[in-house]
């Protein structure tokens, strides 16, 4: 919840545009817990073999019209909230451009360019991630959670449900076990992101001195051992 939280002057300045993207959002999710219980109702009808003809064209119109509806309140949410995301990397990349641009000599001297080379790409991609990926999973996990939950209790069986949701706290548990080391593998593909971006520039910079001492063949040589590792790296994460 910290990103969220840091971010708050992005959504607070956007409100409008997240608010309407989380309303299609729910009413996805709404969309998406009804079909299963108009099933149930259809499926009775054909144990208790009273399904009709025109019961039957009723039930398909009504199912057509919600998956129909589901694909237009999608496109609603995904051309809000993406947008959001989108538009909140541009700012970041435009912010952290201009902050590049007021430093000092001194500035690039003390932090290598491959560290700066990662905030500008990877770090800023993942922010952009967690403005769409992020709020559509947190959002729609809760909603979904309730409304199906809800939906069990009163029209299948209580009992039922509690059965149904004994998994979930182990899930939590499972989640918040994984989480930390999650951050402690992406954190190290960002590093290694960082050493081959400054292995890459001096490589560029010292190329003259590279040929001049015949050092082509081991300045490659170490540059795939450090792919080889991001890659080790990359898939961990």
């Amino acid at each position: 919840m910290g990103i969220f939280l840091k971010l708050k002057w992005f959504f607070k300045e956007n409100w409008r545009m997240y608010a309407v993207g989380i309303f299609f959002l729910f009413m996805t999710d709404l969309s998406h817990v009804i079909p299963p219980y108009m099933i149930g109702l259809f499926t009775n009808r054909v144990v208790d073999r009273t399904l009709t003809w025109q019961y039957l064209a009723i039930f398909l119109i009504i199912l057509a019209a919600l998956y129909l509806a589901s694909y237009f309140f999608r496109y609603g949410w995904s051309t809000h909230i993406v947008k959001g995301a989108a538009l909140l990397e541009k700012t970041l990349r435009q912010r952290l451009y201009d902050h590049y641009m007021e430093m000092d000599a001194a500035f690039y001297q003390k932090y290598r360019t491959g560290d700066l080379m990662s905030h500008a790409s990877n770090d800023l991609s993942a922010i952009q991630r967690v403005a769409s990926g992020g709020i559509l999973m947190a959002f729609d996990s809760a909603v979904i959670m309730i409304l199906a939950i809800g939906s069990m209790i009163i029209a299948v069986d209580w009992r039922l449900t509690l059965i149904a949701v004994i998994p979930l706290p182990f899930l939590a548990l499972g989640v918040s076990w994984i989480m930390p080391r999650l951050r402690k593998a992406f954190t190290a593909y960002q590093e290694g992101f960082s050493r081959m971006s400054d292995h890459a520039q001096e490589s560029f910079l010292g190329m003259k001195v590279i040929k001049t001492l015949g050092q082509s063949q081991e300045d490659i040589e170490a540059f795939n051992e450090q792919t080889d590792q991001q890659i080790k790296t990359n898939a961990k994460v």
